[in-house]
């Protein structure tokens, strides 16, 4: 499961590498968004700038894309 050493937040996490499509001063921070349930697992994903092929990648190894906190911004996520 997906932890924030920082706030705690094992709930929301942005994959760093995929930027938004219209970045704004109070919008996401990145242009791929994962929900994950209280086993860990991704429940909903935000995708608004990730090709379908990055999608479907994050979809099958969200550790790898999915990376820092939404919440805090800290890259510091325990798996």
């Amino acid at each position: 499961m997906p932890y924030c050493r920082d706030c705690g937040n094992s709930e929301y996490f942005t994959a760093s590498q995929i930027s938004p499509v219209a970045p704004t001063a109070t919008g996401t921070i990145s242009g791929l968004v994962g929900k994950f349930d209280e086993d860990g697992e991704l429940v909903e994903m935000e995708a608004m700038g990730a090709s379908e092929v990055t999608r479907d990648a994050a979809a099958v190894n969200p550790l790898v894309y999915f990376d820092t906190c939404m919440e805090c911004g800290s890259n510091r996520i325990t798996w």
